[in-house]
């Protein structure tokens, strides 16, 4: 007695490239699907879809405030210089020096002024003192450039 062989069975042989085809298809279909449904269904950056905006409008007021600040800084600059004559050339430079370095520096005062008060009152009233976490450093470049640059 002899075993059958594949020949003699007279079956077609499936054609294993469109079965591979097939479900190549498939699973793009259901990729497709898929990430169209979590598009539809996911939570993913929906507080960002409804913080931008209100972020945007505070870089907007940033930057008129910064415009509005100049637009007096060349004011005051132009009555120092051409308008007023009894300041030394020097003093009239510090002065300049001043105008322009005191946005970038006015932040770094104000957040050491508000730990500094905020340590003193936590060691007179005794409660122990909760550190913040800030990973910005105190004094950065970026202080110079006008909001939306950064």
């Amino acid at each position: 007695m002899t075993l059958p062989t594949l020949s003699d069975t007279k079956a077609p042989l499936p054609n294993y490239k469109d079965l591979y085809n097939a479900v190549l298809n498939q699973n793009e279909i259901l990729e497709v699907e898929t990430t169209r449904l979590n598009n539809i269904y996911s939570t993913n950056n929906r507080e960002a879809q409804f913080t931008l905006p209100k972020y945007q409008f505070y870089v907007r007021i940033n930057f008129f405030l910064w415009l509005i600040y100049y637009i007096v800084v060349i004011m005051c600059l132009y009555y120092l210089f051409f308008k007023e004559n009894d300041r030394s050339p020097t003093n009239r430079i510090v002065i300049t020096l001043m105008f322009i370095v005191f946005p970038m520096v006015i932040f770094t005062l104000e957040y050491f002024s508000y730990r500094l008060i905020n340590h003193v009152a936590t060691l007179f009233s005794g409660t122990p003192l909760k550190q913040s976490q800030n990973n910005v450093p105190p004094f950065s470049i970026l202080d110079i450039l006008p909001p939306g640059y950064y």
